[in-house]
Formats: structure tokens, C-alpha cells, sequence
């Protein structure tokens, strides 16, 4: 998976997802936008069900989303509790604790996500990312590489 962020003098920012157009700057704006509705929904939704796993993930990423990081851990911690059977807030927590600068947490939370069976292009990739950071290029490389095969075997699927 490629995504470039495109940036020019003369046009808004965009991303491209394989050549083709996902959004552009003011898109990106009304979603975040609309982001902040959303949350208030979700949230509205938990009064019911305070321990939601479901909904405690949705809320933890559109937290992520609008990069209310220490919202989004205290959730997906919580979606974790409710139901620690379902692994997948770690690989979300892992990417909150990277963009945190929390390299070693990001790996634990990354690796155990991984080692729980997990075969996630997505995961390969943002450990691979922190590895990069914490300066062990090989064992991202190899991360990168997993990320591709798994990639290539869903296209081939």
C-alpha cells in the first residue's frame, strides 16, 4: 500500500492512494470536521454501554483521528479490558504511542499484536516505522518485506 501526500504551490494538498485521487485538503478539513460529531455519537452511544469494546475502538480512532492521543490510549485501553480476547486496539494504541514518540511502548504494544496471529500488512508496516526510528534498519526491512508478501497474497486471493 502507497500513499503519497502531494503538495504543490498552485494546488490544495492531496493524497493519492495507486494513482488515484482520495482527497484533498478541504476534504480532509470537513472530515476532521466532522470527526468531532462523530466522537460526541459514539460517546452519546457509550452511555448505555460504557464498555463497549466495539464502540470503544470506533471512539479510539476517531480520536486518533483528530490526535486526542491521550483519549485515544485511555479507550483503546479499555476496548482491551472489555474484551482482551480481541487484540486489534493494540496495533492502534501501537500507532498513537509512535506518533507519541513512545518507540519502545509502540514495539511492545506492535509485537503483541503481531504474535497473537494477527497477519496485518498495516501492523508490519508501522513497526517497521518504529524500528526505523529506534535505528535497526534490518529488522525493518525485514517488517517491510512481510508487509509486501502479505499484501501480494491478498491481491493474489
Amino acid at each position: 500500500m502507497v500513499i503519497y501526500l502531494m503538495l504543490n504551490r498552485h494546488r490544495p494538498a492531496q493524497i493519492f492512494f495507486a494513482g488515484a485521487l482520495l482527497l484533498t485538503a478541504p476534504s480532509l478539513a470537513f472530515a476532521h470536521a466532522r470527526g468531532g460529531e462523530q466522537i460526541q455519537e459514539v460517546t452519546k452511544a457509550l452511555q448505555g454501554n460504557p464498555m463497549d469494546p466495539t464502540l470503544l475502538l470506533r471512539r479510539g480512532r476517531l480520536y486518533l483521528d483528530q490526535k486526542s492521543y491521550p483519549e485515544a490510549i485511555a479507550d483503546f485501553d479499555r476496548a482491551l479490558e472489555s474484551q482482551p480476547n480481541d487484540r486489534s486496539p493494540l496495533m492502534y494504541k501501537g500507532q498513537v504511542l509512535q506518533r507519541l514518540g513512545r518507540y519502545q511502548e509502540a514495539l511492545a504494544c506492535l509485537d503483541s499484536y503481531i504474535r497473537a496471529g494477527f497477519p496485518d500488512s498495516f501492523a508490519f508496516e508501522l513497526r517497521a516505522q518504529v524500528h526505523e526510528l529506534l535505528n535497526d534498519p534490518e529488522t525493518a526491512i525485514q517488517d517491510l518485506r512481510r508487509a509486501v508478501e502479505i499484501q501480494e497474497g491478498v491481491r493474489a486471493w
